[in-house]
């Protein structure tokens, strides 16, 4: 948008302010923001971006943690006020997700009626650590206030997890979970109609958490699911078609516990 939308859009909302002093804020250079990751760490611009670069070397190396929420059939109908304040349930739920980089396997979620604390995220995450059995050596996180928080970065500090922070407003710093979320809402709770029970939610969560590792090849995996690659389970090898020109084939399509938006496909030797 130009300077003068800007400033209709502002004296709308309550806050006069001229063209020119818009186009005067937009020209104006903010200063850069300290990068939390190399705070007090690398000198020279080489090791700031080693700093900054976390690879997945194998399953549980590298973590993601992230918040998002996920709206109700009561909620989110208008982004203004007073129904943009109403961020809780009964208008939404907060979902939590942790997601092993390596693989991109769901390592588990939590479901909140409303904004989690840091104490809440916390124990989601000693939650998941204790289900794995396993402590990821790097935790990545957004600059959420509940991530922050000094009680969430002392127990990381505890569990010798490095936390790590994705860059402030710089789009893809947490890709993997961005991703996963866009493509949970994409093929999940945007196709079901959000249960008002929580325990229903869950189990639809649940059921979407398990399709996803065991049954949705990954393109960023070379087609394998996120099981296979964190357990480190080779594909089959794929028919010769040209070999065997005889050979009929069937494609089987079915449902995961029944929902039409779960499904698993297969090929059959008619």
């Amino acid at each position: 948008m130009g300077k003068k939308r800007i400033a209709e859009i502002l004296v709308a909302c309550g806050l006069y302010l001229a063209a020119t002093t818009v186009g005067r804020f937009i020209k104006a250079k903010t200063p850069e923001q300290p990068d939390p990751i190399v705070a007090g760490g690398a000198d020279n611009e080489t090791e700031k971006k080693l700093a900054r670069t976390v690879i997945a070397r194998h399953p549980n190396h590298v973590w993601n943690i992230d918040l998002t929420t996920i709206p109700t059939g009561k909620g989110f109908w208008c982004a203004w006020l007073p129904n943009s304040l109403n961020q809780r349930y009964p208008f939404c739920y907060w979902l939590a997700v942790i997601i092993d980089h390596f693989s991109r396997m769901v390592m588990g979620f939590a479901l909140f009626l409303k904004e989690p604390t840091a104490r809440e995220i916390k124990l989601f995450l000693s939650r998941t650590i204790r289900r794995a059995r396993k402590t990821p050596r790097h935790l990545i996180t957004d600059q959420g206030p509940q991530f922050i928080a000094d009680e969430f970065r002392g127990y990381c500090e505890n569990k010798e997890i490095n936390q790590r922070f994705g860059a402030v407003g710089k789009h893809g710093s947490i890709a993997v979970i961005e991703r996963f979320i866009r493509s949970l809402k994409d093929e999940c709770t945007r196709r079901i109609v959000i249960p008002l029970n929580i325990g229903e939610m869950r189990t639809e969560l649940s059921l979407y958490a398990v399709w996803y590792n065991m049954c949705r090849p990954h393109q960023g995996l070379n087609g394998l699911t996120p099981h296979q690659r964190y357990h480190g389970i080779s594909r089959a090898p794929p028919l010769n078609l040209k070999e065997q020109k005889d050979m009929k084939l069937e494609l089987h399509v079915s449902f995961f516990e029944g929902r039409r938006h779960l499904p698993i496909v297969t090929l059959k030797a008619a």
